[in-house]
């Protein structure tokens, strides 16, 4: 009973982390593409919204 128990909190942890880690990438990227990428628009690179997030975590 202990090892099933041990193998669902590690598949849960697993699967925070997996979601953790997506989240993180796609926000990155996200950042990316409508702020740096060579085919954003010179006004969308420098609006506020693009300004304030290079700042931000």
């Amino acid at each position: 009973m202990a090892n099933k128990t041990k193998i669902i909190l590690s598949l849960a942890a697993l699967l925070v982390a997996f979601i953790g880690v997506s989240l993180f990438v796609d926000i990155g990227l996200i950042k990316w593409f409508n702020c740096s990428s060579p085919f954003t628009p010179p006004q969308d690179k420098a609006s506020d919204v693009c300004q304030n997030l290079k700042t931000a975590p």
